[in-house]
């Protein structure tokens, strides 16, 4: 597996950068800062890596158990948005034994799909965002917290945008909060979820002002 080039980089580029953070070799890598000598931020930075090389879901034809789990092919590598794959993913989520270990996938898995767009496709991607919003939510950690409302926050923007129908917005946001607070104990995410659901609702109100005012 660490033999193959992934995303046009080589498994000896992952091995290089996690041995020189175990090591602390100061002098291998250029521009090197003290932030590696932070535990919690190699651990972290170590974990992204692993999920982004070995991102299972962004690999063309991957099956569990005889049914398709490619982001990759259900986006058309990333071209295509739509909510139903956004809830076919996060029902697989929410039905895993090891829920944290593959949020930590999809998210590798999403960030390697991007990685392929252009910027005019990831102006109208919507799945990605808001699954790795879901993906990162999942985590249920509050270092990752702002990444995921921002994801979450541009993912139902785009959606909107595509769609044009307020109540499925309004029926998509809701389905999301119950998905997640549904394998969460979190109640934190109430708060969280209300005030990004309120912030979308403003940004649309102020879209179909402006429309109107354009059209008048």
């Amino acid at each position: 597996m660490f033999c193959r080039k992934l995303g046009g980089l080589t498994a000896y580029t992952y091995r290089f950068i996690i041995e020189s953070i175990d090591n602390k070799q100061h002098n291998t890598i250029p521009n090197y800062t003290p932030t590696f000598d932070n535990f919690w931020y190699n651990y972290n930075f170590k974990q992204e890596l692993y999920y982004y090389f070995n991102a299972k879901y962004a690999r063309e034809g991957f099956e569990i158990g005889g049914v398709p789990y490619s982001l990759t092919d259900d986006t058309e590598r990333g071209r295509k948005s739509d909510w139903k794959a956004v809830a076919k993913y996060i029902e697989l989520l929410n039905n895993q034994s090891s829920f944290i270990s593959e949020c930590k996938m999809i998210r590798g898995s999403c960030k390697r799909i991007w990685r392929t767009l252009g910027v005019e496709d990831l102006k109208r991607e919507y799945t990605l965002k808001i699954l790795y919003a879901y993906a990162t939510y999942g985590l249920n950690n509050e270092y990752y917290y702002e990444e995921a409302e921002s994801n979450l926050l541009d993912g139902f923007r785009i959606f909107y945008n595509t769609v044009q129908n307020f109540e499925i917005i309004i029926k998509s946001f809701n389905d999301f909060e119950n998905y997640i607070l549904k394998i969460s104990d979190n109640k934190q995410y109430i708060s969280y979820l209300k005030t990004i659901k309120y912030k979308i609702l403003i940004d649309i109100n102020l879209e179909f002002a402006s429309k109107l005012t354009t059209n008048n």
